[in-house]
């Protein structure tokens, strides 16, 4: 039972990791393109 609690805990631990390590970049990424845009405009 407690190791069934540990795994859950890692293994949800690991998969918000995951999401945050690829949907960072991807708002960087975004942040970073509407950034230039506006510098372009003005």
């Amino acid at each position: 039972m407690y190791f069934r609690y540990l795994f859950d805990t890692l293994y949800n631990f690991q998969l918000s990791f995951y999401y945050l390590f690829f949907t960072y970049p991807v708002f960087l990424f975004c942040g970073l393109e509407k950034l230039l845009y506006v510098c372009t405009v003005f």
